[in-house]
């Protein structure tokens, strides 16, 4: 159960609301805050998807990792998927 007004930043009512949350500040440097329900996996099913959905209805944010460039994130890479 969640409430808000459909005009607001966290725009929630009774049936329904954003998935995928963002708060950018364009400040120096930049910081950003996030919050997506089914969490990092996404994947419905896996045992883990709906590890966010109470800090998501309580409008709760996390803070996102920003790099400057490819190769600074490159290092916190875990996995690869290549399609080809």
């Amino acid at each position: 159960a969640v409430g808000g007004f459909n005009h607001a930043l966290n725009a929630m009512n009774r049936v329904n609301g954003p998935s995928w949350r963002m708060i950018v500040e364009f400040t120096e440097p930049m910081q950003a805050y996030g919050i997506y329900p089914g969490g990092q996996i996404g994947t419905p099913g896996h045992p883990f998807y709906d590890h966010m959905v109470v800090p998501w209805s309580k409008g709760e944010y996390f803070p996102l990792h920003l790099w400057d460039s490819p190769e600074e994130g490159a290092e916190n890479i875990m996995y690869t998927l290549r399609l080809t």
